[in-house]
């Protein structure tokens, strides 16, 4: 009689698997499921959609984006290009715009699709630094992070600069792994398609050829493959990069883009802006205190990373006392991961330094960066107790969601009344007054010079401008002191955000 087969060995336990099978939690075969990370990507697409029908109104910079998307339908690309303004996103909502037929909403829908989309390359850097579950989590926190779902449904840039960044991001670490030229070229491209909607792109750039050579520490060195890889990638960057800055060398004697303060970042021959009096104190107290300047950035940090999902990045760090030791391609993804973050923010922190300016903007991809680390937080938390997914998933839905999901900008209503005021009794004529009454009115637009009514009344005269928008966040106690030329027509709102429209009568 033959003798009983033996039982075979239990399967080893991954780092952030369940070592209760009682517990409710899904298998990673599950997790791996692609229903999973669509219903992610769904989340992400309503949270962003819901928060551009809440919003109050939108960003300064949106009159300028929909203003070039417009030059470039127009086909006055020398114009559009000549701003101090990436033209990646305002290209792609001009082509969306073929399509949908306005600008601005196609500027909208390009920026709730990319962010709807960013939990993709956000669910692979997290499944290389913690498995699948870490995937999940990581996908997750991309989906309703707060700062990263308002800006991700206005009219900015930085919804569409995290999809591509981060896919840039995780293309890299997937050709350090597994040296193949199809990831090193992806990654490459998508560092030129970030470079081209933010300065900050460059980043990536540097990122992919380190990571994929240093990618030798993982196990046998592949040299030929690896190096191959690497020109490819930097091949396919350059590609993308390289008839951009060519065509403003030709034209404007200049490598770099942008006229903007975040150019001070990345060039020392940018040109210092005009500074607002909150920046120039900011400089002031960074030269009368030495620690004020890295104080001010790191609440910048927290504050774009939201500090209940902070945490998350801090139990991180103390998880590894209880998580037993990553395989040695987590750990390579990790240490790639803090690296990226290291050479990513140092220039931020220049720029703070010499323009007293930083924003949550400017620091939502090293944050979106070191959430996937409260990915793994969060991972390891949903195993510990019982329905301890469930727990967690809503933990940080509500954590997140509702700081999302309401009109941030109440403060700015006054001037979205101004420009819809204008849209009605003024349409299509010039006036000079805030970029975002402008967006509404959908009119030209003219920066309102300093000074009382002769400064003003002369340069309204000389752009042939009747209407004046004043602000007085922007400009205080101007507007009672204008002369007879200048008849009050209507107001809206009131403190620093009383908005005033004049008409003016030479």
């Amino acid at each position: 009689m033959s003798s009983p087969t033996p039982p075979s060995p239990p399967a080893p336990r991954s780092p952030l698997t369940s070592h209760n099978s009682q517990l409710p939690v899904p298998t990673d075969s599950e997790l791996a499921r692609p229903r999973v990370l669509l219903a992610v990507c769904a989340l992400a697409f309503a949270a962003r959609l819901g928060a551009c029908l809440l919003k109050a109104v939108v960003s300064t910079d949106a009159y300028w984006y929909v203003s070039l998307a417009r030059k470039m339908l127009d086909g006055r690309w020398s114009e559009a290009l000549s701003q101090g303004y990436h033209p990646g996103y305002p290209a792609l909502a001009a082509a969306a715009a073929l399509l949908l037929g306005n600008v601005p909403f196609a500027a909208h829908a390009v920026s709730i699709l990319a962010g709807a989309l960013t939990p993709i390359p956000a669910w692979s850097i997290g499944r290389r630094a913690f498995g699948l579950r870490g995937a999940f989590f990581a996908a997750l926190l991309a989906a309703v992070l707060p700062e990263a779902v308002d800006e991700g449904s206005d009219i900015l840039v930085e919804a569409t600069y995290l999809l591509f960044f981060l896919s840039s991001v995780a293309l890299a670490l997937r050709a350090a792994s597994m040296p193949g030229l199809p990831a090193a070229a992806g990654s490459g491209l998508f560092a030129a398609a970030a470079y081209l909607v933010r300065p900050e792109g460059l980043a990536a750039a540097a990122f992919g050829p380190a990571v994929v050579l240093a990618g030798a520490w993982l196990g046998p060195a592949l040299w030929g493959r690896r190096l191959a890889a690497t020109a490819v990638l930097s091949a396919a960057f350059l590609a993308g990069f390289a008839p951009y800055v060519v065509f403003l060398h030709g034209h404007f004697g200049r490598w770099m883009i942008t006229a903007k303060q975040g150019g001070a970042a990345f060039s020392r021959a940018a040109p210092q802006s005009r500074m607002g009096e909150s920046q120039k104190k900011v400089q002031e107290k960074g030269r009368s205190s030495a620690l004020y300047l890295p104080g001010r950035f790191l609440q910048q940090l927290g504050k774009t990373m939201f500090l209940p999902f902070a945490a998350l990045v801090v139990l991180a760090a103390f998880l590894r006392f209880r998580v037993p030791r990553p395989a040695p391609a987590e750990r390579f993804a990790r240490l790639a991961i803090l690296g990226l973050v290291a050479l990513y923010l140092p220039p931020l922190f220049r720029l703070l330094a010499t323009m007293g300016y930083v924003s949550t903007r400017h620091l939502l991809a090293p944050a979106m960066l070191l959430l996937v680390f409260g990915a793994g937080s969060a991972a390891w938390l949903s195993l510990q107790w019982k329905r301890g997914m469930a727990v967690t998933i809503l933990a940080i839905a509500a954590v997140g969601l509702p700081k999302s999901l309401r009109p941030v900008r109440t403060d700015e209503i006054p001037l979205k009344l101004a420009g819809l005021y204008l849209r009605d009794v003024a349409p299509g004529v010039p006036f000079a007054g805030p970029e975002k009454a402008a967006y509404y009115a959908d009119v030209l637009f003219y920066h309102v010079p300093q000074g009382g009514s002769p400064e003003i009344a002369a340069a309204l005269s000389e752009a042939g401008t009747p209407w004046l928008v004043l602000l007085e966040e922007d400009q205080p106690g101007v507007a009672p002191t204008l002369d007879g030329r200048f008849e009050l027509v209507q107001s809206f709102g009131g403190g620093d955000a009383r908005v005033t429209v004049f008409r003016f009568r030479p």
